[in-house]
């Protein structure tokens, strides 16, 4: 959909079915089809302030903010990070600047009213942040992209995939974390398990893994490595998120996509971890 663009006192609105957007002008612009441009000189010491206001049609409708307003929320961002950086950017040991960096960036990649973390900051931010449920996709072919890189898409065409590798990262992040996991809620400790039920159940299944690619659903020995590697971590913290009764009932599953792993690779992974009680140490995660 081509939004409709209107030029008004200092700056430009837009509007599309469900949403609109309204930015300040600092330069003027030009309007066509759908498009906005301008160009400006800048010389050092020169500031120009820039911003898009978005609004859905339950909102307050946007706004042209002033530049003051602007400078203010601007000064208003930057104590915001000094803030949190003075709180959670402690760290101190190894690749210390790694592990700040790695810090902001997934801290800018927040959205902010439902806390959750963009996996893709491109133009539709396609990971459903806002706890959307359809997130269909579509072309955008009065976009030309960044650099011509047509076509533009809105949406995820992969969003209703199936990556069955994900149990690992879970169950794997709380095995990391044991040290600091106690009395654990019973929601969280039957989460845990219902994790390890799921690798048990799906491993066989098709799917196109964490990398989410499109055109088909191969089996990837990859999401079956994780389904494992989910299983051997379930049953290693068996005790601590209280199933240890229901250890058998992962160990086969477990046991069977080790045999399926090697029949496929022709190499030999990692031999299942002794995991018969929670470990009283870290045991090294498998690569």
């Amino acid at each position: 959909m081509v939004p409709l663009l209107s030029s008004v006192p200092g700056g430009v609105t837009a509007r599309e079915a469900r949403s609109g957007w309204s930015s300040p002008r600092p330069v003027e612009l030009t309007l066509d089809c759908g498009t906005c441009t301008g160009s400006a000189r800048v010389r050092a010491g020169d500031t120009l302030r820039f911003a898009l206001h978005r609004s859905t049609l339950e909102e307050t409708p946007a706004r042209v903010w002033s530049d003051t307003e602007l400078a203010e929320a601007m000064d208003e961002t930057v104590a915001a990070w000094r803030s949190w950086s003075a709180l959670h950017q402690t760290y101190e040991g190894p690749s210390r600047d790694l592990v700040h960096t790695s810090g902001r960036v997934l801290q800018a990649l927040k959205f902010q009213p439902s806390g959750a973390i963009v996996a893709a900051a491109t133009t539709s931010l396609p990971e459903g942040v806002g706890g959307e449920y359809d997130l269909s996709e579509r072309t955008l072919s009065h976009l030309s992209g960044w650099r011509n890189s047509r076509p533009v898409r809105v949406g995820d065409g992969a969003w209703d995939q199936q990556q069955v590798d994900v149990y690992g990262e879970l169950l794997g992040a709380a095995h990391r974390l044991v040290d600091h996991l106690h009395d654990l809620d019973p929601q969280t400790r039957s989460s845990l398990g219902a994790v390890a039920d799921a690798a048990a159940a799906r491993w066989k299944e098709k799917g196109p893994g964490h990398l989410g690619g499109l055109g088909g659903a191969p089996a990837l020995l990859h999401s079956k490595v994780m389904c494992w590697f989910a299983l051997n971590r379930a049953i290693a913290l068996s005790s601590l998120i209280g199933d240890s009764a229901r250890v058998a009932d992962w160990e086969h599953p477990r046991d069977e996509i080790f045999e399926t792993v090697v029949r496929t690779a022709g190499a030999t992974p990692p031999r299942p971890l002794p995991s018969t009680s929670a470990p009283t140490h870290r045991t090294p995660a498998v690569s």
